[in-house]
């Protein structure tokens, strides 16, 4: 008996301990929970944000390079497309004094719409002066 009250003390210690030690691991899983949380929310919005400046950009790209094709004409004569009062066209896009067969019709608009897109780009910087 007298072994046994000894030992009450260490016993209710030990599981004092044991409860401490229990709800510290609760509040750290719960902690870790919430940052994951956290850090998955930031992930999305940062990702939806992202895609939709990604989407808007290939819609332009896309909408630019069918205004071109658009304007492009068929010439029955050469058998190629070409567009009408650019004369920067052929030397910026294509090989000179060349015209792109109708199956490019497309690649082509796409590579006028860049050409376009870049040219003003660069005519928007200011000057060095």
């Amino acid at each position: 008996m007298a072994l046994g009250l000894v030992s009450v003390p260490f016993d209710l210690a030990l599981l004092a301990f044991l409860v401490v030690a229990a709800a510290a691991l609760a509040i750290l899983v719960a902690l870790v929970a919430v940052v994951v949380a956290a850090a998955w929310g930031i992930h999305r919005v940062v990702g939806r944000q992202a895609r939709a400046a990604r989407d808007e950009a290939a819609a332009h790209r896309y909408r630019h390079a069918a205004w071109y094709w658009y304007q492009l004409l068929y010439c029955h004569r050469c058998g190629g497309v070409f567009l009408p009062g650019h004369p920067w066209q052929h030397p910026a896009v294509t090989a000179p004094d060349s015209l792109a067969p109708p199956a490019h019709a497309w690649a082509l608009a796409q590579r006028l719409a860049d050409h376009a897109d870049g040219f003003h780009a660069r005519a928007a910087l200011p000057a060095d002066g």
